[in-house]
């Protein structure tokens, strides 16, 4: 029997390795020819494995302690460099009434567009109003012309309330699923607004839970109207367009150096209407709308109106005419 398990000659210089485990531990051995160890260096690197696992199950515990939540938050700070480089809106769009239904929106489909972009939730209240009020603005801005896109973006736990939102207009509709990365990488809240200029920059943010800003066409057209090539070279005051308009009409305006300005409406009374600017304005041209609506955001009646544009000691007059 002695000689049955004595190794075959040929057999005298293989290496022939065994791994054992002692007390639960990954103590590893390797024998080769006359049971000797592995060198000190694959021992150090098989000590430095048990010592990662060690703290690994240390880590685990910890996380666990502390709650779940705090183990999302560790996920996040590993995977959020590579999640927020994406397109920060490009969700899919679930407005079926919506031309870019069942489509990604994103930056390539709002290039070139001052797009609102509004945060909140699907279920019935303020959140489903404000939503609506600014479906009704983007619709009368697109229908003047403007490039200008309204998105709502809302969350996974409220999606069964989704047809609120849907009943309220043609507007992109996209769902942040949990854990609501988008939400959290533009930090916002329920009824945040925001607003980006041609270039898909971020330019305003405002919570609009107490109402939308009565001056929020004129922020819009603002950002639609960025570049001057030159400078007037003297003060003007253009007719509006269109006229005679219903919804929201344009008026241009030059003055050739930085002043104050002050720009109204009146009715053929002379009654003021409307202070559409009163303050300081740079050297060039601008435009600004007006949406046929008086100083308490009260919709004025049709009829023959006067816009006038005073600049220190000059002044000028145009008439328009309102018809619904």
């Amino acid at each position: 029997m002695k000689n049955f398990l004595a190794l075959p000659s040929f057999l005298d210089n293989v290496k022939i390795k065994k791994m054992a485990m002692r007390d639960s531990r990954n103590n590893l051995k390797s024998i080769v020819n006359n049971n000797v160890y592995l060198d000190k260096k694959w021992n150090m690197i098989f000590t430095s494995i048990t010592q990662a696992h060690k703290w690994f199950y240390c880590l685990v515990t910890v996380l666990l302690f502390f709650r779940m939540s705090t183990f999302k938050y560790i996920i996040k700070i590993f995977f959020c460099s590579v999640i927020f480089s994406q397109d920060p809106y490009s969700l899919e769009d679930v407005n079926p009434n919506s031309t870019t239904y069942g489509q990604n929106v994103g930056s390539s489909y709002f290039s070139g567009k001052v797009v609102l972009h509004y945060f909140g939730a699907f279920t019935w209240g303020t959140c489903t109003t404000r939503f609506g009020e600014l479906n009704e603005i983007n619709d009368d801005l697109k229908s003047s012309g403007y490039q200008v896109e309204l998105i709502g973006v809302s969350k996974s736990s409220w999606q069964a309330g989704l047809v609120n939102w849907a009943n309220q207009g043609n507007a992109a509709i996209c769902i942040d699923q949990s854990p609501y990365l988008v939400w959290d990488d533009w930090e916002a809240i329920q009824r945040d607004l925001f607003i980006t200029d041609l270039n898909g920059h971020v330019v305003y943010k405002q919570n609009i839970t107490s109402g939308i800003p009565s001056n929020i066409v004129d922020i819009i057209s603002g950002y639609l109207n960025v570049q001057e090539e030159i400078l007037p070279d003297r003060f003007s005051l253009k007719q509006n367009y269109p006229n005679p308009f219903n919804g929201l009409t344009t008026i241009g305006y030059s003055i050739p150096s930085a002043s104050n300005i002050l720009l109204k409406i009146y009715d053929m009374s002379g009654k003021e209407i409307r202070t559409l600017h009163n303050g300081y304005h740079k050297s060039g041209s601008a435009n600004i709308t007006w949406d046929g609506r008086n100083n308490n955001s009260q919709l004025v009646s049709s009829g023959i109106y006067f816009y006038s544009m005073v600049s220190g000691r000059k002044s000028t007059v145009k008439k328009l005419t309102l018809v619904k």
